[in-house]
């Protein structure tokens, strides 16, 4: 490297000892010409160059660069076709243009590579966006879906028992034909001379009236744990022991709890829908029996019905054919289960189709305290009377209010009550509550 400026030896020395492949140009700044080359020329395709011959001709990145307008000059990463990459540095001295070319080759790669990063981060960027933007979409068409499920399956939940459409929807129970053999304490009952009752009233009465009586009973039925399996006209079955259970006896008590809970209720219906013009009141009929029966799905793949079969059910409903309305009647399995909380009279033998044993029922008379005492509950509906007496949901504040109320209904029945009342009848409502009736001397 003879002739080379000082300053420009030292700073190639730099550069050869930071191992960057350095080459030179010398050009006469008056022809053009090249009058001396050096280096690593062969790293850039430029082992052949002839001096004597202009410079633009044989190395093409001078083209349009000479002459030099300005000194130093850099031109940064020139490509070469030899796939190269290198940075000039023009330098004017005596009369010679200096042309260095230092190799950026390394550098040019790691910023390629680094915008190689930077173009498929974009392009990451860009997708997480559009990703983002569809999990959106989809998570407003999942929460669309859900609430369209949700009305759909509460829809569905009013065609099924609660303890069913919960099994199904939890995954306990799969929609398929499948039944078990389970011991269940089953309920039947219907409206006693239900259209006699209600043929002077429009269907839609019937139907608000109907309604109201299963909407009532069904609470009833669900507080108490039982499985509402269908409705039969003015007839309801209810199930106990699947798909909940407690246990035969516990089941059984729940039952016989449930039945005595609806006559009560019915009792208060009856006054209600008489008020609103309903002359004759519901009479109800019930009949309980506990034994083994096939339950669960039955029917095809296309459409299922979740019931009990089996002669046991067959006997729940002639037991429930044979009482009187207002009435239990029980068959002696289900007595046996429940006799330490009931008191119940045995009614004749009965045969029963599918059963080859004699049939003895039970009517139930009332409920057994604590002490084992019975508490006899009195109920009574028909054409101007409406009555039912619980002892155990007496206060005891109104006790003399219930007994003078008696009094007087016995005395009216007797003839010697209505408007023109004797005295000494007190009317209910011309007491306080809670207040002792004043002495009658034709009651002494």
């Amino acid at each position: 490297m003879d002739g080379v400026p000082a300053n420009l030896a030292e700073r190639l020395q730099e550069l050869t000892y930071d191992e960057r492949a350095v080459a030179y140009l010398q050009v006469d700044d008056a022809t053009l010409n090249l009058v001396g080359a050096g280096g690593h020329l062969d790293n850039y395709g430029l082992a052949a160059v002839r001096l004597g011959e202009p410079a633009a001709e044989q190395a093409f990145f001078l083209e349009g660069l000479l002459p030099l307008m300005e000194s130093p000059f850099f031109v940064p990463s020139i490509e070469f076709d030899c796939g190269r990459a290198a940075d000039l540095h023009f330098h004017e001295d005596a009369g010679n243009v200096w042309v260095l070319l230092i190799d950026v080759t390394d550098q040019r790669d790691a910023t390629r590579r680094l915008q190689q990063k930077a173009y498929d981060m974009t392009l990451l960027q860009e997708k997480e966006a559009e990703l983002n933007r569809r999990l959106e979409d989809m998570n407003r068409e999942l929460e669309a879906a859900n609430d369209f499920l949700v009305r759909i399956s509460t829809k569905i939940s009013h065609y099924l028992a609660p303890q069913i459409y919960k099994s199904i929807f939890s995954g306990q129970k799969d929609v398929t034909i499948h039944t078990e053999r389970k011991e269940l304490t089953i309920f039947f009952s219907d409206i006693k001379d239900f259209t006699a009752t209600t043929e002077h009233l429009q269907p839609e009465a019937i139907t608000l009236l109907l309604n109201e009586y299963f909407t009532e009973m069904s609470v009833i039925a669900l507080k108490h744990g039982g499985t509402v399996d269908k409705f039969i006209g003015d007839a309801l079955v209810i199930f106990f022991g699947d798909p909940e259970t407690k246990g035969t006896v516990e089941d059984a008590r729940a039952c016989l709890g449930m039945a005595t809970e609806m006559q009560s209720r019915l009792a208060e219906l009856n006054v209600k829908w008489r008020s609103a013009g309903t002359e004759q009141p519901f009479r109800v009929r019930m009949g309980v029996n506990t034994g083994f029966c096939n339950v669960g799905n039955f029917g095809s793949v296309n459409r299922m019905d979740y019931t009990a079969i089996g002669a046991e059910v067959n006997l729940a409903a002639r037991l429930q054919s044979i009482a009187e309305p207002g009435h239990i009647v029980i068959s002696y399995e289900t007595y046996v289960l429940v006799r330490d909380v009931v008191a119940a009279r045995a009614l004749p033998q009965i045969s029963v189709k599918g059963i080859g044993r004699m049939v003895v029922p039970y009517v139930v008379e009332g409920v057994l305290d604590e002490a084992g005492q019975k508490i006899e509950i009195f109920s009574e509906h028909m054409t101007g009377l409406d009555f039912y007496l619980d002892p155990r949901a007496v206060d005891a504040t109104a006790l003399e209010r219930i007994r003078a109320t008696l009094k007087n209904a016995i005395a009216a029945l007797e003839g010697r009550g209505g408007e023109d009342a004797p005295a000494g009848i007190v009317r209910p409502d011309q007491m306080d509550p809670g207040c002792s009736p004043p002495p009658n001397d034709k009651a002494r």
